[in-house]
């Protein structure tokens, strides 16, 4: 089914201000695909092409609000997401703002959506017409989607070097992140790098200020990936910073938090230590080493404080063990704008992280929700 179509198709139906109520199976719950009948499982993130980024699916003048959204049990009462096997949507049907409509001008390849100011206002008109913008971001997504592949190693099925994965090309472990490339740049896979590139996207759309910065950067991957999404869209007024030990990650340090990172032996491990110099000529390989990259060099505790960074539009945290998260969190967080994103790599994989996250989000009073990406990484906005 052309889910798409029909949203869009129930979009045009309802006036505005009516409502749009919607049950559907939750995907991870057992009976989500026992009924032969459903084609499709849904999830917490499955409306927000429809509310926040109604401008991916070509709509201008209305878009979607979600008013409600509960988990429900088989018997349809509500529950908590580990006990769902359905969940309850309520879509209200919302006229676009004026700031809505630039953002999806910005956005959508088209440039002749409708006007927001009357005919009688006098508008000046550029000197010379823009290039066209179909084209342009056409070129710029093959450009990104190319960057991904190289970026992954999936084009030369560079094989992983861990010691779980065979020693062989696997191309859904790479796609999800699950093995440690021999060569590649990045380890995330697919999803967490697509990621990157959607709030990207958002942040400039919605012109939230600041920077990029990635703490634990291995061989620099997702940096490259990010510097090129500024390149690609002509973007010079913000910058990557690309934090890192350059030498592995750091032994537990219990004088400083107690019960923390008990066992993790992440700083044993060789493959992770990737020096300063190799990351840089890794940029300079795809051109994209210039004065809009910056490196921080250090353990987190030392380094991070007081990086010289006034605003951050994404801040994405990739440091596996509770000291390296929470070090970047207390050094940075307050930093990241209203509208801005935190992205958590390892949420899903490392515990250290995650109690990191919720420590954090507790002392600070944060409660915004936690998108999940692919099942390991994870991603929060900053309220304002």
């Amino acid at each position: 089914p052309d889910l798409v179509s029909l949203m869009g198709n129930c979009l045009r139906l309802l006036k505005e201000g009516g409502e749009f109520r919607i049950e559907v199976p939750c995907e991870g719950a057992p009976s989500a695909w026992q009924d032969p009948t459903h084609v499709r499982a849904m999830n917490e993130n499955s409306w927000i092409y429809y509310t926040d980024w109604f401008w991916y699916l070509g709509w201008f003048d209305y878009r979607f609000h979600l008013t409600h959204f509960s988990y429900l049990d088989a018997n349809l009462k509500e529950c908590t997401v580990e006990q769902a096997a359905f969940m309850k949507v309520v879509l209200t049907k919302a006229a676009t703002s004026p700031r809505e409509r630039t953002t999806a001008r910005t956005m959508q390849a088209d440039l002749r959506l409708p006007d927001d100011n009357p005919p009688h206002i006098h508008k000046v008109q550029p000197a010379e017409p823009r290039p066209v913008a179909n084209l342009d971001r056409r070129n710029a997504d093959l450009y990104l989607d190319l960057m991904e592949s190289v970026l992954l190693g999936v084009i030369y099925e560079d094989p992983p070097i861990d010691r779980w994965s065979g020693g062989v090309f696997n191309p859904e472990l790479r796609a999800k992140g699950r093995d440690w490339p021999a060569k590649a740049h990045t380890m995330i896979g697919f999803e967490r790098l697509r990621n990157v590139r959607t709030l990207m996207n958002q942040v400039i759309a919605d012109g939230v200020p600041g920077d990029f910065i990635e703490t634990g950067v291995w061989r620099g991957g997702t940096c490259i990936y990010a510097r090129a999404i500024l390149k690609a869209f002509n973007i010079t007024d913000r910058k990557i910073w690309v934090a890192d030990s350059f030498a592995g990650l750091p032994p537990p340090e219990p004088s400083r938090y107690p019960s923390q990172d008990q066992g993790d032996i992440h700083y044993t491990y060789d493959d992770l230590a990737v020096s300063l110099e190799t990351v840089q000529e890794n940029f300079r390989k795809y051109d994209l080493l210039d004065g809009q990259v910056e490196f921080l060099k250090g353990w987190f505790k030392d380094s991070l404080p007081g990086a010289p960074i006034d605003n951050i539009a994404i801040l994405r945290l990739d440091g596996d063990m509770y000291s390296s998260t929470m070090d970047a969190l207390q050094a940075l967080g307050h930093k990241v704008s209203p509208g801005g994103f935190i992205i958590v790599d390892d949420f899903g994989a490392v515990e250290g992280c995650r109690k990191a996250i919720a420590d954090y989000r507790e002392a600070n009073g944060i409660t915004a929700t936690i998108h999940n990406i692919d099942g390991i990484g994870a991603w929060w906005r900053v309220a304002g």
